[in-house]
């Protein structure tokens, strides 16, 4: 299974795809108490106007389950990416991602909230819509802000 999550197109008609992609079939130790489960990557594509793949980038991690929340570019091209996986024995870890114009990966970062959409303004500032809630509560809702050269 391959799936697009978010796209979005460059001021040269590059367009930018964010998804997962099913990897390898994984058999965890019987102290997991999971046995033959299907990975879910993250997967970030580039092609040019012409719809020539330029490139294509892989995150592992050590997830099971990755869902791909949202895409956005900065002015230079770079990516950011920002969603969830789920991790055996340690339940969901939320991320925001960035990498370079040739696809890279510069950072990552994790969040403890679940994250569900990012941003980039005129200047280069990152901004991460997160939060917590249920059904039955009213969910608090956070904005990240990280500057252009976050480290």
């Amino acid at each position: 299974f391959d799936g697009a999550r978010a796209v979005a197109v460059d001021d040269d008609g590059n367009v930018f795809i964010a998804g997962v992609s099913q990897g390898p079939v994984v058999t965890a130790d019987a102290s997991s108490g999971i046995s033959g489960f299907d990975m879910f990557d993250i997967v970030v594509m580039k092609y040019n106007k012409n719809g020539e793949e330029l490139w294509v980038t892989r995150y592992y991690g050590e997830n099971i389950s990755t869902k791909v929340l949202g895409l956005a570019l900065d002015k230079k091209a770079n990516i950011y990416v920002t969603g969830s996986t789920w991790v055996v024995n340690k339940g969901s870890d939320f991320f925001t991602m960035k990498y370079d114009s040739q696809g890279k990966e510069q950072w990552i970062i994790h969040h403890e909230a679940p994250v569900w959409a990012v941003a980039v303004n005129s200047e280069g500032n990152v901004y991460v819509a997160a939060g917590r809630g249920t059904e039955n509560e009213q969910a608090d809702l956070v904005i990240v802000k990280y500057p252009p050269e976050k480290k």
